[in-house]
């Protein structure tokens, strides 16, 4: 097996074990609450399984990383667990203006005085489908109302 055919099965390899360790962990949920995390696990999983199968049985394979830059993948990982980490810390409001703000800028527009506007814009809208019309609890910290 050639270099680029295990890197190109790494992906639907994680995402099996992920998703098999998701179905079983509805397994000790009450029944009523697992229905959709188990739909969810056991559709992802057989699409896993059925990726592995065809990334197998495939003759050519490019490698899909190349020229990928691992340092801002590793960088935009640490800014969505800090993101989790600040949520209950700084509410939603303000922990989503900041990465709505940070996405940015990483993905190289310079306006602040446009990109500060659209990341508020951004926020607003989403808080306002989940908060008003799905009626989702949002961390508000500072803002709960």
């Amino acid at each position: 097996m050639n270099k680029s055919k295990l890197i190109n099965l790494t992906m639907p390899a994680f995402f099996i074990v992920f998703f098999a360790l998701v179905v079983y962990a509805t397994t000790s949920m009450a029944p009523t609450e697992a229905v959709f995390p188990r739909m969810v696990g056991v559709f992802s999983l057989v699409v896993s399984c059925f990726q592995f199968y065809f990334d197998i049985k495939k003759k050519d394979h490019k490698d899909k990383f190349q020229g990928c830059n691992v340092l801002k993948v590793l960088e935009a990982t640490a800014v969505l667990f800090l993101y989790i980490f600040l949520m209950k810390k700084i509410g939603y409001v303000i922990d989503t203006i900041l990465l709505s703000f940070y996405t940015m800028f990483a993905l190289g527009y310079r306006k602040i005085k446009v990109a500060v506007p659209v990341a508020v814009i951004l926020t607003l809208i989403i808080f306002f489908i989940f908060k008003v019309l799905l009626r989702v609890s949002l961390p508000m910290a500072f803002f709960d109302f």
